[in-house]
């Protein structure tokens, strides 16, 4: 974000900005994170003798990559109905699109601590799983949605005070559109911020923690399901639901494909821990 302020608002880079910024901070968050481990643990540090062939580690990441990887792709599908929808609606509602590029920035701030927690409890978990810590790993998963759950009333208070100036940080009203849609903008923009924080936010954070839950105790394949339950309410909200709700639609596309993949994910982790 620190990225796409710079070369966007201060050297003026608009799109290109927006791609050199993706390029930029994803290398240096590499290599800070690089060095930091060849430091501060230098018994992971890597020899020659490692880099020899191991065909059953390699099988056992293939199934747990693979199925990651789909899972991936198949929540990218979805994004692209919801893209395409609303591409429709902004037609009807000018402005839309802006205002739901500057709110998605902006709710990305505290969507991305709510997903940093999956680095944490996948590491929880699996060491826990592989020790048969059945009651840290609960303990563990009901931890990180508490953590969860304070970012999102953190969130939510901080988007719905500064939601005008921070629109203002990603849309200029005396360019564009924004001349002629600014008011429009950033009306669209507060409702987004509004229902994606007050719905949508607890909702990923469920996500991203039970899923990374039941991938970790080896259940990586049932992700799926909850991939394609994304998919499913995306489409569903998208193109039907705009039909009969219109712009609310628009804005509980993504709180509503969380929540179905939530009612795949929650029971499924408790039932397999059980077992």
């Amino acid at each position: 974000e620190i990225f796409n302020l710079l070369f966007i608002i201060v050297f003026k880079m608009h799109y290109i900005g927006v791609a050199l910024a993706t390029v930029v901070s994803s290398a240096v968050s590499g290599i800070l994170c690089f060095i930091y481990v060849m430091k501060k643990f230098p018994y992971i540090r890597p020899k020659l003798s490692d880099f020899k062939h191991n065909f059953k580690l390699c099988i056992r990441l293939i199934k747990v990559g693979i199925p990651m990887s789909i899972q991936n792709s198949i929540v990218g599908i979805g994004s692209m109905f919801y893209t395409a929808a609303l591409n429709d609606m902004n037609a009807v509602y000018p402005g839309l699109i802006t205002a739901n590029v500057a709110a998605g920035k902006i709710n990305g701030i505290f969507s991305s601590i709510q997903c940093s927690f999956l680095s944490s409890i996948a590491t929880f978990v699996g060491q826990n799983f592989g020790a048969g810590r059945k009651d840290r790993i609960i303990k563990g998963v009901h931890s990180a949605m508490f953590c969860s759950c304070v970012v999102w009333v953190l969130g939510f208070v901080v988007c719905m005070i500064l939601c005008e100036p921070f629109t203002r940080l990603f849309i200029d009203p005396t360019t564009g559109d924004a001349v002629l849609y600014f008011e429009d903008m950033l009306k669209y923009s507060r409702d987004i911020m509004f229902w994606y924080n007050l719905i949508g936010s607890p909702l990923l954070g469920a996500v991203a923690i039970y899923r990374t839950a039941l991938q970790c105790i080896g259940h990586s394949p049932i992700t799926i399901i909850g991939g394609g339950m994304e998919v499913f309410a995306r489409v569903l909200m998208a193109y039907f639901g705009t039909k009969v709700l219109g712009l609310l639609a628009i804005y509980l596309v993504e709180p509503f494909a969380f929540f179905c993949a939530d009612i795949i994910f929650v029971p499924l982790f408790y039932w397999y821990t059980r077992k």
